[in-house]
């Protein structure tokens, strides 16, 4: 076999945004069915969507609701308003990490609603409450496609606003897909910790012959865990611990095909980032384990946008939202949007 494609599980930290400890729900299914595509706030699920999700959606308190993809997926947004009520000037869409989903970034949405800024953060097709085969990650076209929809919406309901796309990780590489089209619906492109390219010290945390058989035979099992391969996460104000709740929407373990899917969606990043022309903010921990060194300053060089700033911190690792210094990032952020 192919040394390369052996190595290729090597790449199950790749995009760790999260380290995670919860219980994994690969055998929760989403189906589709009729939506709710009203303006924010709390929706019913489908008539058709299993009684499991009905109780998620009960403890969800955050103003949420659906969007319908063009193929009739579901996919689940929550939204955070500034305090003053007055209609937002600038929204910021987040997408998640691995692992993730929307509701870990209410610590995030809170503070940048500070400054005035409204926040949408949805859930990726197969995550959370989004419609899709659990634990699985969309082909770029059609996470590209659920970007856009939600997008759309968004500007339908705030049609004054300035809109920006936020990624962390993996979800950075999401946005960067999404921006390389140039549509003139946002306005700037913000990526925190990028992961275009692993650090190859991430090799040495596995084993990954312990993974081989997986590869050649049970691609969809959920084996790789995800707890200690990377500290990133939106929860800027919780810190994991033993007496932590599971979060039953999290995954604490992914599969081969994830991370393969994965790598499908930045197989092409230096192309990608060449075609990007919207405003765009990196920010990056330079004691980051998960990318590789110079990765994000390459990326930053390669993006055509003139219209671009590079922050480094020189005393943080791949978690931006989940330091100490969280407020003060989310204050850049702030300041950029701001700007632009």
């Amino acid at each position: 076999m192919d040394k390369r494609k052996i190595c290729t599980v090597a790449l199950l930290v790749c995009m760790s945004a999260v380290k995670v400890s919860s219980q994994s729900l690969s055998d929760f299914s989403r189906s589709n069915g009729p939506l709710d595509t009203s303006a924010p706030g709390v929706s019913a699920p489908s008539a058709s969507a299993p009684s499991d999700e009905s109780a998620f959606l009960k403890t969800v308190t955050d103003e949420h609701g659906f969007a319908e993809s063009s193929d009739g997926a579901c996919l689940f947004y929550r939204f955070w308003a500034p305090a003053n009520g007055a209609e937002p000037k600038h929204i910021v869409l987040v997408l998640h990490g691995i692992g993730l989903h929307s509701g870990d970034y209410k610590p995030t949405a809170l503070e940048l609603n500070k400054a005035g800024i409204a926040v949408y953060a949805m859930d990726t097709r197969g995550h959370g409450l989004s419609c899709g085969k659990r634990a699985n990650v969309p082909e770029p076209a059609t996470e590209t496609g659920d970007i856009a929809i939600m997008l759309d919406k968004i500007h339908r309901l705030h049609p004054h606003a300035e809109l920006f796309l936020l990624g962390e990780s993996m979800g950075a590489i999401f946005a960067l897909n999404y921006a390389k089209a140039n549509t003139p619906i946002i306005s700037g492109l913000i990526l925190l910790s990028p992961v275009v390219s692993v650090n190859p010290k991430q090799y040495e945390q596995i084993r990954m012959w312990r993974y081989l058989p997986d590869f050649l035979f049970f691609r969809d099992k959920p084996d790789i865990d995800l707890a200690g391969r990377g500290t990133a996460t939106g929860k800027a104000d919780v810190q994991a611990d033993a007496t932590s709740p599971a979060d039953p929407l999290e995954f604490d373990k992914i599969s081969v095909n994830y991370i393969l899917e994965l790598r499908r969606n930045k197989a092409h990043w230096t192309d990608t980032a060449s075609q990007v022309r919207v405003p765009t903010l990196i920010m990056k921990g330079d004691l980051d384990q998960v990318s590789s060194s110079g990765s994000a300053r390459r990326l930053f060089n390669l993006i055509a946008t003139t219209d671009k700033e590079y922050e480094s911190y020189p005393n943080l690792e791949h978690s931006l939202l989940s330091s100490s210094e969280a407020p003060d990032i989310l204050n850049s952020v702030s300041a950029w949007i701001d700007r632009h």
